[in-house]
C-alpha cells in the first residue's frame, strides 16, 4: 500500500509513503508536522478528475456547500500552487462536469494541470487534507493533499483510470 502526498504550495513537491492506514499527523520531507482537518460544508468523499482521451488521472474534486463557500477560501489561502483552483457555485453551473450541482464550489487539485479533464464518479474517503497548526486562533491553513493508497483508489472509480508517474 503505497500513499501519495500533495504540497498545495508548491507544484514540484509530491512525495510517497510505502506504509499503512495514514494517521492523524503527519510530518513532511522538511520536517513539518501537520494535522488532518475536516473540511467545512464540504462533502466527506472526494471524486476523480481524469484526462478522458488516455483515461490518465488527473486530480481529485471534492463539492462544498455554497453556505460554506467563504470559510473554504480561507483555509486554503496558503494553497498557492498552479494546480490547486477553488470554483466558487456560480462558476461551477458554466463548467459541464459542475453544471447539475448549483449550490455547490468544487475545490479541484488537478496535479497535471490538464485544461479538458471529466469527473469520475468514485466517492472516495482516502483523500486527507492536511494543515499547518493552528496560530493565535487564527484559520487553519490546508497545505498537503495525501491519497491513501493510491493503487486501491485507481480502481474505485467507475472508469478504468491510469496513474501518470512522473
Amino acid at each position: 500500500m503505497r500513499s501519495r502526498f500533495y504540497d498545495l504550495r508548491n507544484p514540484n513537491s509530491v512525495w510517497e509513503e510505502p506504509h499503512g492506514r495514514l494517521g492523524r499527523e503527519i510530518v513532511t520531507p522538511n520536517g513539518e508536522s501537520l494535522s488532518t482537518i475536516s473540511l467545512p460544508g464540504a462533502s466527506l468523499c472526494a471524486d476523480f478528475l481524469m484526462v478522458p482521451e488516455t483515461k490518465i488521472w488527473a486530480g481529485v474534486t471534492v463539492a462544498v456547500h455554497k453556505s460554506d463557500f467563504s470559510a473554504i477560501k480561507i483555509i486554503f489561502q496558503q494553497a498557492t500552487s498552479s494546480f490547486v483552483k477553488l470554483i466558487e457555485p456560480h462558476e461551477g453551473t458554466k463548467i459541464l462536469r459542475y453544471k447539475d450541482y448549483p449550490d455547490w464550489g468544487w475545490i479541484e487539485v488537478n496535479w497535471l494541470k490538464e485544461q479538458h479533464v471529466e469527473m469520475v464518479p468514485a466517492q472516495t474517503n482516502q483523500a486527507l487534507w492536511y494543515s499547518i497548526p493552528y496560530v493565535n486562533k487564527k484559520s487553519p491553513q490546508v497545505v498537503v493533499l495525501a491519497l491513501e493508497d493510491i493503487d486501491y483508489m485507481l480502481k474505485e472509480g467507475v472508469e478504468t483510470m491510469v496513474l501518470y508517474d512522473s
